[in-house]
């Protein structure tokens, strides 16, 4: 598949508690380095995202070596069954991790577009039930100026929100396509892929009722979940 850049090639950001991760932020992280053709794709597991208003089930260690092992971090193609890459260029940045207080995506794309300049485009991947209360982040018009992002659809969301009208103006303004040059922030597009309808909140309330996960989960994150008895009373 061809980009939709040219060169040079983004940098794209996948923020999230992954608590833990799942086939769908496999799916995901799949799908941007598919359709967006990244230099490298980021990985940001949360520290204390404040929407969440509650602190994430599993210690942020955990969190991080459940990532390493659902995307496939460090391990050769051949062992990398569930791997979503083998080559490299995806890598977890645990910032946020590390920051004390509420975590705004704001504050985070201000540090990491300070570090890489203005030499790449900038994608944040957000899901579309994510993005449609996009007018509810911190600064959240200020993140135009440090970003576009990709939307993805979520299994059993509507695909033409109602959007207020103060906040679909601003979006629609923004919307472009993968067939326009793309600048290194300001606009925004949907991505083809569609994840499978996997929730972290499911495999959670799975593990609590002594349900299998497997059709869920990485089996390497089903090991690590299982040897450290993680989410049996979440």
């Amino acid at each position: 598949m061809t980009s939709i850049l040219t060169v040079p090639q983004p940098i794209v950001f996948f923020g999230g508690t992954f608590d833990p991760v799942h086939f769908g932020h496999v799916a995901v992280a799949h799908a941007a380095l598919t359709e967006l053709e990244p230099k490298s794709l980021i990985v940001l597991p949360a520290g204390n995202p404040y929407q969440r208003g509650r602190a994430p089930f599993a210690s942020a260690q955990h969190r991080v070596e459940m990532l390493r092992l659902g995307l496939g971090l460090g391990l050769d193609p051949v062992n990398a069954i569930n791997a979503v890459d083998a080559n490299g260029n995806i890598r977890i940045d645990e910032r946020e991790l590390k920051r004390e207080g509420a975590t705004y995506t704001f504050d985070t794309l201000t540090e990491i577009r300070a570090e890489f300049g203005n030499a790449h485009p900038f994608f944040w991947l957000i899901g579309s039930d994510a993005f449609a209360k996009l007018d509810t982040w911190h600064r959240w018009r200020d993140l135009f100026k440090l970003t576009n992002f990709a939307v993805i659809m979520r299994a059993g969301t509507d695909s033409s929100p109602e959007w207020g009208v103060e906040f679909s103006a601003e979006i629609r303004s923004r919307e472009t396509t993968s067939d326009q040059p793309v600048p290194n922030a300001g606009v925004w597009i949907s991505l083809k892929t569609l994840p499978p309808p996997i929730s972290s909140t499911a495999v959670r309330a799975a593990l609590a009722n002594h349900e299998s996960i497997r059709a869920m989960v990485p089996l390497s994150v089903c090991d690590y979940i299982d040897k450290h008895h993680l989410y049996r009373f979440a």
